[in-house]
């Protein structure tokens, strides 16, 4: 019994230490696509006028504030103009406004 578990010891610690890689890889990989680092990379996000994430144009028009986030702070804009292949699309389908538990929530105030 005491020449298997003496085998088995080494096994067991080479083992966890080829998962313990493999999760330290996926945490670095999580982490720079998280916000804050995509952000880092020039990257913005920009808010409607209800405070929610905009992901079209079919939910902007012609006269609205939006607000954008850059990796340093936000601005405030006023939309000119719109145009695109969802423009013609009516404005359903509004994102849900980002919580703090939500990776866009890391941003809000």
């Amino acid at each position: 019994f005491a020449a298997v578990a003496g085998r088995l010891r080494p096994a067991a610690i080479g083992r966890l230490g080829t998962h313990r890689q493999r999760l330290e890889a996926v945490a670095r990989r999580i982490e720079a696509l998280g916000p804050a680092n995509v952000l880092q990379r020039g990257y913005s996000y920009t808010l409607g006028p209800d405070g929610r994430v905009l992901g079209g144009v079919a939910r902007v028009s012609r006269g609205d504030r939006v607000t954008t986030a850059l990796h340093d702070g936000r601005f405030t804009s006023r939309v000119e103009e719109v145009s695109g292949a969802n423009r013609s699309s009516p404005r359903r389908g509004r994102s849900a406004k980002p919580s703090r538990g939500s990776q866009m929530g890391l941003f809000l105030d």
